[in-house]
Protein backbone atom coordinates (compact mmCIF):
# COMPACT_ATOMS: atom_id res chain seq x y z
CA UNK A 1 0.00 0.00 0.00
CA UNK A 2 1.57 3.36 -1.16
CA UNK A 3 1.12 6.03 1.39
CA UNK A 4 0.80 9.98 1.37
CA UNK A 5 3.98 12.28 2.41
CA UNK A 6 5.69 11.22 5.68
CA UNK A 7 7.90 13.87 7.19
CA UNK A 8 10.29 12.48 9.60
CA UNK A 9 12.05 15.05 12.17
CA UNK A 10 15.91 14.11 13.00
CA UNK A 11 16.25 15.46 16.92
CA UNK A 12 20.25 13.86 16.45
CA UNK A 13 22.96 16.54 16.26
CA UNK A 14 24.99 13.83 13.64
CA UNK A 15 24.14 13.42 10.48
CA UNK A 16 24.17 9.42 10.44
CA UNK A 17 22.25 8.25 13.16
CA UNK A 18 20.91 4.69 13.64
CA UNK A 19 17.84 5.51 15.42
CA UNK A 20 16.79 7.99 12.05
CA UNK A 21 17.97 4.64 9.55
CA UNK A 22 16.19 1.79 11.66
CA UNK A 23 13.00 3.91 11.92
CA UNK A 24 13.00 4.98 8.13
CA UNK A 25 13.37 1.49 7.16
CA UNK A 26 10.15 0.46 9.17
CA UNK A 27 8.46 3.57 7.51
CA UNK A 28 9.74 2.72 4.33
CA UNK A 29 8.30 -0.96 4.91
CA UNK A 30 5.20 0.28 5.24
CA UNK A 31 5.33 2.22 2.21
CA UNK A 32 5.57 5.63 2.72
CA UNK A 33 7.17 8.21 0.97
CA UNK A 34 9.28 10.38 3.18
CA UNK A 35 11.24 13.22 3.71
CA UNK A 36 13.86 14.10 6.39
CA UNK A 37 14.00 17.17 8.19
CA UNK A 38 16.16 18.52 10.68
CA UNK A 39 14.97 19.77 14.24
CA UNK A 40 16.97 23.14 13.17
CA UNK A 41 14.79 23.74 10.46
CA UNK A 42 11.35 23.31 12.10
CA UNK A 43 10.03 26.63 12.61
CA UNK A 44 10.54 27.40 8.81
CA UNK A 45 8.67 24.26 8.06
CA UNK A 46 5.27 24.07 9.57
CA UNK A 47 3.53 24.34 6.21
CA UNK A 48 4.84 21.49 4.46
CA UNK A 49 4.66 19.43 7.82
CA UNK A 50 0.57 20.58 7.55
CA UNK A 51 0.57 19.42 4.17
CA UNK A 52 1.90 15.85 5.18
CA UNK A 53 0.03 13.15 5.42
CA UNK A 54 1.95 11.89 8.97
CA UNK A 55 4.87 13.35 10.51
CA UNK A 56 7.14 11.48 13.12
CA UNK A 57 9.54 13.58 15.34
CA UNK A 58 12.52 10.35 16.04
CA UNK A 59 14.50 9.24 18.99
CA UNK A 60 18.08 10.36 19.87
CA UNK A 61 21.24 8.68 21.57
CA UNK A 62 21.38 7.55 25.19
CA UNK A 63 22.88 10.36 26.20
CA UNK A 64 19.53 12.50 25.69
CA UNK A 65 19.06 14.44 28.89
CA UNK A 66 16.94 17.15 30.48
CA UNK A 67 19.02 19.91 29.33
CA UNK A 68 18.72 18.72 25.58
CA UNK A 69 15.04 18.45 25.92
CA UNK A 70 15.00 22.29 26.45
CA UNK A 71 17.62 23.38 24.01
CA UNK A 72 15.17 21.20 21.47
CA UNK A 73 11.85 22.48 22.78
CA UNK A 74 12.10 26.40 20.82
CA UNK A 75 12.31 24.73 17.49
CA UNK A 76 9.18 22.57 18.26
CA UNK A 77 6.89 25.22 19.92
CA UNK A 78 6.04 26.65 16.29
CA UNK A 79 3.69 23.23 15.82
CA UNK A 80 1.57 23.59 19.09
CA UNK A 81 -0.82 25.81 16.37
CA UNK A 82 -0.19 24.24 13.41
CA UNK A 83 -2.85 21.52 12.08
CA UNK A 84 -0.46 18.45 11.63
CA UNK A 85 -2.95 16.06 10.52
CA UNK A 86 -0.86 12.79 12.14
CA UNK A 87 2.03 13.41 14.86
CA UNK A 88 3.70 10.87 16.45
CA UNK A 89 6.70 11.60 18.64
CA UNK A 90 8.93 8.45 19.19
CA UNK A 91 11.28 8.42 22.40
CA UNK A 92 13.23 11.40 22.45
CA UNK A 93 10.28 12.89 20.44
CA UNK A 94 7.99 12.10 22.74
CA UNK A 95 9.43 13.88 25.73
CA UNK A 96 9.70 16.81 23.76
CA UNK A 97 5.93 17.00 22.85
CA UNK A 98 5.35 16.46 26.58
CA UNK A 99 7.39 19.27 27.44
CA UNK A 100 5.27 21.78 24.93
CA UNK A 101 2.15 20.44 27.12
CA UNK A 102 3.69 20.78 30.52
CA UNK A 103 4.93 17.68 31.20
CA UNK A 104 8.53 17.02 33.46
CA UNK A 105 11.49 15.45 32.68
CA UNK A 106 12.73 12.52 34.68
CA UNK A 107 15.96 10.90 34.31
CA UNK A 108 17.81 7.73 35.40
CA UNK A 109 14.28 6.27 37.65
CA UNK A 110 13.00 3.97 34.82
CA UNK A 111 15.59 2.81 32.55
CA UNK A 112 14.47 0.20 29.92
CA UNK A 113 16.68 -1.62 27.61
CA UNK A 114 15.12 -4.09 25.26
CA UNK A 115 11.41 -5.86 25.08
CA UNK A 116 9.11 -4.81 27.82
CA UNK A 117 5.52 -5.56 27.97
CA UNK A 118 3.30 -2.85 28.05
CA UNK A 119 -0.39 -2.60 29.43
CA UNK A 120 -3.39 -0.18 27.76
CA UNK A 121 -4.30 2.10 30.74
CA UNK A 122 -7.94 1.06 31.82
CA UNK A 123 -10.34 2.87 29.11
CA UNK A 124 -7.62 2.70 27.20
CA UNK A 125 -7.99 -0.31 25.64
CA UNK A 126 -10.14 1.06 22.31
CA UNK A 127 -8.05 3.88 21.28
CA UNK A 128 -7.24 3.31 17.86
CA UNK A 129 -3.54 3.53 18.17
CA UNK A 130 -3.59 0.41 19.69
CA UNK A 131 -6.34 -1.23 17.49
CA UNK A 132 -5.80 -5.16 17.57
CA UNK A 133 -3.42 -5.17 20.16
CA UNK A 134 -5.19 -5.75 23.45
CA UNK A 135 -4.76 -4.73 26.79
CA UNK A 136 -0.84 -6.35 26.85
CA UNK A 137 1.88 -6.12 23.90
CA UNK A 138 5.23 -5.66 23.61
CA UNK A 139 7.42 -2.70 22.66
CA UNK A 140 11.22 -2.58 22.18
CA UNK A 141 12.91 0.40 24.96
CA UNK A 142 15.96 2.00 24.93
CA UNK A 143 16.14 4.83 27.25
CA UNK A 144 17.26 6.18 30.59
CA UNK A 145 15.11 8.96 30.97
CA UNK A 146 11.18 9.69 30.77
CA UNK A 147 7.89 11.72 31.42
CA UNK A 148 6.41 12.52 34.47
CA UNK A 149 2.38 13.85 33.23
CA UNK A 150 1.07 14.40 36.82
CA UNK A 151 0.56 18.23 36.06
CA UNK A 152 0.31 18.30 32.21
CA UNK A 153 -3.45 18.48 32.26
CA UNK A 154 -3.54 18.44 28.32
CA UNK A 155 -1.52 14.79 28.25
CA UNK A 156 -4.04 11.36 27.94
CA UNK A 157 -2.05 8.98 29.77
CA UNK A 158 -2.42 5.70 27.11
CA UNK A 159 -0.15 2.78 28.57
CA UNK A 160 2.53 2.06 30.46
CA UNK A 161 5.44 -0.48 30.81
CA UNK A 162 5.15 -3.22 33.23
CA UNK A 163 8.11 -4.23 35.79
CA UNK A 164 9.39 -7.30 33.12
CA UNK A 165 11.95 -9.73 34.45
CA UNK A 166 15.84 -9.30 32.68
CA UNK A 167 14.46 -5.33 31.21
CA UNK A 168 13.13 -3.18 34.60
CA UNK A 169 12.56 -3.33 37.69
CA UNK A 170 10.46 -0.40 37.48
CA UNK A 171 8.58 -0.18 34.14
CA UNK A 172 8.19 3.33 32.37
CA UNK A 173 4.86 4.49 33.61
CA UNK A 174 4.02 6.82 30.27
CA UNK A 175 4.86 4.27 28.02
CA UNK A 176 2.34 5.97 25.56
CA UNK A 177 0.60 9.55 25.66
CA UNK A 178 -1.92 11.43 23.81
CA UNK A 179 -2.06 15.22 23.29
CA UNK A 180 -6.40 16.07 24.10
CA UNK A 181 -7.95 18.22 21.49
CA UNK A 182 -5.10 17.43 19.33
CA UNK A 183 -6.73 14.64 17.14
CA UNK A 184 -4.14 12.01 16.68
CA UNK A 185 -0.90 13.42 18.26
CA UNK A 186 0.82 11.05 20.11
CA UNK A 187 4.03 9.98 21.75
CA UNK A 188 5.60 6.61 22.55
CA UNK A 189 9.01 6.55 24.85
CA UNK A 190 9.73 3.14 23.30
CA UNK A 191 10.86 2.33 19.92
CA UNK A 192 8.39 0.82 17.62
CA UNK A 193 10.28 0.69 14.44
CA UNK A 194 12.68 -2.13 16.43
CA UNK A 195 9.83 -4.62 16.16
CA UNK A 196 7.39 -6.81 18.33
CA UNK A 197 4.29 -5.14 18.17
CA UNK A 198 5.84 -1.67 17.69
CA UNK A 199 5.03 -2.00 13.31
CA UNK A 200 1.36 -2.67 14.26
CA UNK A 201 1.60 0.78 15.65
CA UNK A 202 3.19 2.76 13.37
CA UNK A 203 0.14 0.68 10.77
CA UNK A 204 -2.31 1.85 13.29
CA UNK A 205 -0.54 5.56 13.63
CA UNK A 206 -0.29 5.91 9.40
CA UNK A 207 -3.98 4.50 9.16
CA UNK A 208 -5.96 6.76 11.90
CA UNK A 209 -8.82 8.71 10.49
CA UNK A 210 -9.30 12.66 9.88
CA UNK A 211 -11.85 14.31 11.64
CA UNK A 212 -12.73 17.99 11.36
CA UNK A 213 -10.45 19.48 13.91
CA UNK A 214 -12.50 19.98 17.48
CA UNK A 215 -10.21 21.01 20.09
CA UNK A 216 -12.40 20.19 23.64
CA UNK A 217 -14.95 17.59 24.31
CA UNK A 218 -17.41 19.33 23.96
CA UNK A 219 -17.57 21.11 20.99
CA UNK A 220 -18.66 20.53 17.86
CA UNK A 221 -18.66 22.13 14.14
CA UNK A 222 -21.85 22.57 11.79
CA UNK A 223 -20.69 19.91 9.46
CA UNK A 224 -23.45 17.45 8.54
CA UNK A 225 -21.42 14.63 10.06
CA UNK A 226 -19.07 15.72 13.14
CA UNK A 227 -15.84 13.70 14.43
CA UNK A 228 -13.96 14.30 17.64
CA UNK A 229 -11.56 12.09 19.42
CA UNK A 230 -12.53 12.23 23.21
CA UNK A 231 -10.46 11.67 26.38
CA UNK A 232 -10.79 7.89 25.85
CA UNK A 233 -9.44 7.67 22.11
CA UNK A 234 -12.87 7.01 21.11
CA UNK A 235 -13.57 8.25 17.69
CA UNK A 236 -17.48 10.17 17.69
CA UNK A 237 -19.57 10.89 14.90
CA UNK A 238 -22.54 13.10 15.48
CA UNK A 239 -22.79 11.97 19.18
CA UNK A 240 -22.22 8.53 18.60
CA UNK A 241 -18.88 5.70 19.27
CA UNK A 242 -18.04 4.84 15.79
CA UNK A 243 -14.79 2.81 16.92
CA UNK A 244 -14.63 -0.33 15.41
CA UNK A 245 -14.42 -3.70 17.36
CA UNK A 246 -11.74 -4.30 19.33
CA UNK A 247 -10.35 -7.60 20.38
CA UNK A 248 -10.12 -8.76 23.72
CA UNK A 249 -7.22 -11.28 23.55
CA UNK A 250 -3.74 -10.91 21.47
CA UNK A 251 -1.11 -13.13 21.04
CA UNK A 252 0.43 -13.78 23.16
CA UNK A 253 -2.47 -14.10 25.65
CA UNK A 254 -3.22 -12.05 28.71
CA UNK A 255 -2.23 -15.53 30.78
CA UNK A 256 0.90 -15.50 29.25
CA UNK A 257 1.76 -11.80 29.61
CA UNK A 258 0.87 -13.13 33.54
CA UNK A 259 2.92 -15.85 33.80
CA UNK A 260 5.62 -13.44 32.19
CA UNK A 261 5.24 -10.88 34.62
CA UNK A 262 5.26 -13.65 37.99
CA UNK A 263 8.57 -15.03 37.11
Amino acid sequence: MLRGLHVAISTSAVESDPFNESALEAFNSIGCNQSVVPYTLVPESVEMLEAADSVTVLGTPLHYSKKTAELLRPYFEPLKNANIKRWLGICAGMQVMGLLYGAEMKRGEEVEIGRSIVKAVDGQETDLLLSGLGKYFFINNLHTASLDINDAPDVVHVASSLKTPGVTETGCEVQIMRVLGKNNWYGIQGHPEKGFDGLKILRNFLDLPQPEYVDSDNAFNNHEYRTRQNRSGLWVVNGQDSSPPHPSMHLPSDQSIRELLAA
